[in-house]
């Protein structure tokens, strides 16, 4: 934590920068991904459970 901590600001700058490059680009990959979306190449309509007796 130390080590860390004395990290000059531009450092920090540059991670947080490529910290939402990837947060944008795994939020676009799960939206599109989703199984709950109906656009998903994977989604597939839900089953309906069957009626208990």
């Amino acid at each position: 934590m130390f080590l860390i901590s004395q990290l000059p600001w531009e450092t920090w700058a540059r991670f947080g920068v490529w910290l939402l490059i990837g947060f944008a680009i795994y939020s676009a990959h799960d939206r599109r991904h989703a199984l709950l979306n109906p656009g998903s190449p994977h989604h597939r309509p839900a089953v309906p459970a069957p009626p208990r007796e």
